[in-house]
């Protein structure tokens, strides 16, 4: 994670970003419907954009459920 921009700045000075709180190795953030949520580095695994290989898995776990949903989840 030291290696995402966002998630150093967060790590470096946490008290400078109210949004995101740090619980044991993961780093959350609140959505749009005031849920902690963990966020997720824009970085790649084994050549894969972790983002996407988020979103696949929950697209794979609930089918189409549509943006609204996905983001909820």
């Amino acid at each position: 994670y030291i290696k995402d921009t966002t998630f150093r700045k967060i790590l470096e000075n946490p008290s400078q970003h109210k949004a995101f709180t740090i619980c044991g190795n993961l780093v959350h953030c609140l959505s749009c419907n005031n849920d902690n949520v963990p966020y997720v580095p824009g970085m790649s695994y084994k050549g894969r954009s972790i983002p996407k290989l988020v979103i696949d898995w929950v697209h794979t776990t609930l089918g189409h459920v549509g943006p609204q949903h996905m983001s909820e989840y």
